[in-house]
């Protein structure tokens, strides 16, 4: 699952539901990236990073698999 699709459970308050439903799985950058950005700016949404990563699995991405190492 990437960041906009967990931004988007979260705004529509459906997370609980999805995961309940599917076997979701992410990388740790979409986790840090849903909990960041502008929390000022209007339309702002609020991720429970927690329950993200209560929820579902999480991989780890090496250097060497971004191509930057």
């Amino acid at each position: 699952m990437d960041t906009n699709v967990i931004i988007e459970a979260h705004r529509t308050r459906c997370w609980r539901a999805v995961v309940n439903a599917f076997n979701v799985e992410t990388v740790e950058k979409c986790c840090e990236e849903a909990a960041t950005g502008d929390k000022r700016r209007s339309g702002y949404v609020v991720v429970d990073v927690e329950a993200v990563k209560n929820s579902i699995l999480i991989h780890p991405v090496t250097l060497l698999e971004t191509g930057r190492a």
